[in-house]
């Protein structure tokens, strides 16, 4: 049978347990009769699935020095009123939904010794945090981790940050203002970024080693200005669908890009873009709809092969000349036909 004792100084309640594993039903017995704030002693290992779950009584957990905690589980404290945690260097393991909905969870602060490898799947979704830095042995932020956060405005990394991928939905619908890539991300999964209406900013390094895209991740979002990574073959479709705020897309000149998708700046404000040579294919709809859209550039080295009729439908173009070379490929038009030319061909002239 597992022991316990239980210590009250002023409005502080010290949960002192010999067991190596709190879970909710050893707690339950301590957990109307305190005024918020746990202290977990230092030789507990790991917090049980729901143990915290759907308690209105905790506000507040710390941990006794020489915390050995390497564990919290699955839902341990989702739904709860927690508004503070400080989480010991040892912890290695954080489980999905463990802080789903504290809505009044507005600061974690991780050790930044810790080895915790990743930030898994809806953790943090729909909290009420403010802010957060994420440790440097974090490799990936799984789905919908930081996802509904409506009052998160900023996520840092330190400069030895050795992220990986961030997934699908990781910060949709969230409060964030800005965002600043590390280098080491590799890929960005769909609808990442999407509706984070607030989001202005977004920054990736020079050497930035991002390979991926994948679709929608900066939906309806206010970025302004965007620079894309060399290493980005594609762009998916809908992007950047709806950017109303989007002005500008830069590339440099060693972009690898090749195929701009479906849709994907549908809807945005972009003004003027030039196409990297790299570019062999535009998909459908690609710029339809960016009625801001007046001048789009391409150099005599385009590579450029193919381009649908509907690829600037709807937007400010009121002719487009292409590259020697290029196919318009007929599709559905909806809002106006624009009439194109081939650069440097013997016939100066196709129309649609």
């Amino acid at each position: 049978m597992k022991k316990w004792c239980a210590l009250f100084a002023m409005s502080t309640y010290v949960v002192s347990v010999d067991c190596m594993e709190l879970t909710k039903g050893n707690l339950y017995v301590h957990s109307r009769r305190n005024n918020g704030v746990f202290i977990i002693s230092s030789n507990v290992e790991k917090i049980a699935s729901n143990c915290f779950a759907w308690n209105s009584d905790v506000k507040s957990v710390k941990f006794e020095q020489g915390s050995q905690l390497e564990c919290i589980d699955d839902y341990a404290f989702a739904n709860s009123s927690i508004g503070l945690l400080f989480l010991p260097g040892g912890l290695e393991k954080l489980g999905r939904n463990s802080f789903y909905y504290c809505v009044k969870l507005r600061h974690v602060r991780f050790n930044m010794s810790t080895n915790l490898p990743i930030m898994p799947p809806e953790a943090f979704f729909g909290s009420g945090l403010i802010s957060i830095v994420i440790p440097d042995s974090v490799q990936h932020i799984y789905h919908s981790c930081f996802g509904s956060c409506v009052q998160l405005r900023g996520v840092k990394f330190g400069k030895d940050s050795q992220l990986r991928t961030i997934g699908e939905s990781a910060f949709a619908e969230s409060g964030l203002t800005e965002f600043h890539c590390p280098r080491s991300v590799t890929g960005i999964d769909n609808d990442c970024f999407s509706e984070c209406t607030r989001l202005k900013l977004f920054t990736f390094e020079s050497d930035s080693q991002l390979r991926y895209l994948g679709s929608g991740v900066f939906r309806g979002t206010s970025i302004e200005e965007i620079t894309i990574p060399d290493g980005i073959s594609s762009l998916n479709y809908y992007l950047f669908e709806n950017c109303s705020k989007l002005k500008t897309v830069l590339f440099s000149p060693n972009s690898t890009l090749g195929y701009m998708g479906t849709e994907a700046f549908v809807g945005s404000s972009i003004e003027k873009i030039a196409i990297p040579d790299s570019v062999k294919v535009i998909g459908f709809g690609c710029f339809s709809k960016c009625t801001s859209l007046t001048e789009v550039i391409f150099t005599q080295n385009s590579q450029l092969e193919r381009i649908y009729q509907s690829s600037f439908d709807g937007s400010g173009l009121q002719g487009l000349v292409l590259p020697f070379g290029a196919k318009v490929i007929p599709d559905i038009c909806y809002f106006s036909i624009i009439k194109y030319e081939t650069l440097y061909a013997d016939s100066a002239e196709r129309s649609l």
